[in-house]
């Protein structure tokens, strides 16, 4: 298709228009339907082969989030956005109350884009027409109705999937038809796309060159198209070299990092939802004291998005927060972190101050002005909904709806609810209390990092979780950056290791720890809990931080003491009166002991707020 979109041109971002209010499906439930899938799969294949200089490229788009950097979107014409000179083109927030609405405007207009694109391929007056061989009136108006009511799907990262299946049990993993390089399609299919080369695998950069800067040492540069679980790069390395260059993902690697996170991913995913009272606490950890969640949606966030792309000895466009967007995942993958707020919203009436209510969201233009986060709080005003809205009216029902999806037990477990053990084994249960690290640190003194929290069991350090700062790298000149450096934001991210701990332990990991583990974890952890801070990505990957250059980290380890429910509260016992508590009330206690006198850990004298449900 021609472009035909000028210098002036201004894209208005209004939703969705057709079908009515529309679900945005799961994917493994979305690639049920033939029709939709064939549609926005040519629809995405369109938008990939678009030029870099049209604006509703897909090169364009996603580069909205950040990188080539050189140029505001759209390029001209229409109402000015107002941002920082220094930083054309640079829009994103990963800090402060703007992190979730910012991203909704955003994921809103590529799935308007592309829904342009699904209603031009069953005109049977545009050149794009796919239905050219079909006749029947039936079947034309089925094909209609796919298209008006398709929406975005979402990946839902913390469901188990069998594609990544090991030991007896499935883990989280990305869908399976965005792990295949080349399409494996029915005869329709392929009489649809322009090539068998699977679009959700990496998007190819037009002509070939990603026109993308190096960071931080990481070669975006050379790629001719996207990557995930590229090993680290080495220029001295021909296979190396080449493994960027034609975006040679590792499968194999990235399904071992997703094992890893499987237990923290979901585990802390159900006490983020269930467990925070304020807008600011849910999103980015910047909440009240009467927060007690492990985790914020922010840090969830960055998390899965270094593991899809890959740190440590591995790398991808997905790891990294300016070219982060040209990952076809991205969307995907954005579409469930609005799903998770969304879901949040539906239980919670919070919401942020009224400055940042009103806070324009720039690029995103909506009639003679841009979208807010007050135009986006609420989802029936942008087309759509998600299936689990349906089933969430208060917080029991929130309790109930993520405590399905994500507990990996029968009955919830002491202390907070919905998570006690982790996996059913033979080996005798870890019977502990919840304990919880946390680390509270400006979001930019040394830029991306990651926290890897271990047991050290006799000579081997064994991995507990990481705690991840993914925020863009200082060196990019984001406007939004440089203000949080200037500001010294701060956040506030724990994470449980409880559940990993009885995982382990259930797996016979910890059996040199001793026999009497249940009965004396605190002395243990005090003995061989221990964490080290690494930068996260580029030439100084890996490179351990020292507490001397970074100065506001403080990382603190806690408990939690359950208490009883207080009548009208949502949180019962259940009829039998003795199950452990849903959403269960808490006190935390800090355990200086097992920080004192270790890297970044606090000591006697010194104490973040550890919050509490009393």
């Amino acid at each position: 298709m021609a472009n035909k979109r000028g210098p002036d041109y201004v894209y208005l971002i209004k939703g969705i228009q057709t079908g009515g209010i529309c679900q945005r499906k799961e994917i493994d439930d979305f690639v049920k339907d033939p029709k939709q899938l064939i549609l926005f799969t040519r629809a995405f294949q369109i938008m990939s082969e678009r030029p870099k200089d049209d604006v509703l490229s897909y090169y364009q788009l996603a580069g909205i989030h950040g990188a080539p950097f050189d140029t505001t979107w759209p390029p001209t014409g229409g109402p000015p956005a107002t941002i920082d000179p220094s930083s054309p083109g640079y829009y994103c927030y990963h800090f402060g109350p703007l992190f979730l609405t910012w991203h909704r405007p955003y994921v809103l207009c590529i799935e308007q884009a592309l829904h342009d694109i699904i209603m031009q391929l069953i005109d049977p007056n545009d050149p794009a027409y796919l239905l050219s061989s079909v006749t029947d009136p039936g079947e034309l108006m089925k094909w209609k109705t796919a298209a008006e009511t398709w929406r975005l799907p979402y990946w839902d990262f913390a469901l188990r999937r069998p594609n990544n299946h090991a030991s007896g049990q499935d883990y989280c993993c990305l869908p399976e038809f965005t792990l295949k390089e080349i399409f494996q399609l029915s005869a329709q299919e392929a009489s649809t796309l322009s090539d068998d080369q699977n679009p959700w695998y990496a998007y190819a950069f037009p002509d070939q060159k990603s026109g993308l800067p190096n960071m931080r040492g990481i070669p975006m540069s050379i790629q001719t198209r996207t990557v995930r679980h590229a090993p680290a790069y080495n220029p001295n390395n021909p296979a190396n070299v080449r493994a960027w260059e034609e975006g040679k993902s590792d499968n194999n690697s990235l399904k071992s990092f997703f094992r890893t996170e499987t237990i923290n991913w979901r585990s802390n995913l159900i006490d983020l939802m269930i467990n925070n009272n304020s807008y600011e606490g849910f999103t980015v950890g910047e909440g009240n004291s009467g927060d007690t969640a492990s985790n914020n949606l922010n840090a969830v966030h960055g998390s899965v998005h270094v593991n899809t792309g890959g740190y440590r000895t591995k790398g991808g466009n997905m790891a990294v927060v300016p070219a982060a967007g040209f990952d076809p995942i991205f969307f995907l993958w954005h579409c469930n972190v609005d799903r998770i707020g969304a879901m949040w919203q539906a239980a919670n009436d919070a919401w942020m101050d009224d400055e940042s209510n009103r806070t324009e969201l720039f690029p995103f233009r909506f009639n003679d002005g841009f979208w807010t986060s007050e135009r986006c709080r609420y989802l029936p005003n942008m087309g759509y909904t998600y299936p689990d809205l349906a089933l969430i009216k208060n917080r029991p029902s929130l309790i109930a709806r993520v405590t399905d999806l994500y507990s990996d037990v029968q009955k919830p477990g002491p202390s907070f609810g919905a998570l006690s053990r982790s996996i059913e084994v033979e080996n005798p249960d870890l019977n502990v209390d919840e304990y919880v690290v946390t680390a509270k640190y400006e979001t930019h003194e040394v830029g991306p990092f990651y926290l890897d929290v271990s047991l050290k069991i006799g000579d081997k350090e064994e991995l507990i979780t990481s705690i991840v700062n993914f925020v863009s790298p200082l060196e990019t000149g984001c406007a939004n950056c440089e203000k949080g450096r200037a500001e010294h934001h701060t956040a506030t991210t724990s994470t449980l290791i409880s559940p990993k701990l009885r995982e382990l332990y259930g797996e016979g990991k910890l059996s040199d720890l001793g026999q009497n583990l249940s009965d004396n974890i605190e002395q243990k952890l005090a003995e061989s809990l221990q964490w080290k801070c690494y930068s996260l990505g580029g030439k100084e990957a890996n490179k351990e931080i020292p507490s001397s250059e970074f100065t506001s980290l403080r990382v603190g380890v806690s408990r939690r003491v359950p208490e009883e429910p207080v009548p009208g509260d949502g949180r019962s016992r259940g009829p039998g009166g003795d199950e452990p508590l849903v959403g269960g009330g808490f006190r935390t206690l800090p355990l200086r002991g097992i920080t004192q006198g270790k890297p970044f850990g606090l000591h006697s004298g010194e104490d973040f707020e550890y919050p509490s449900t009393s």
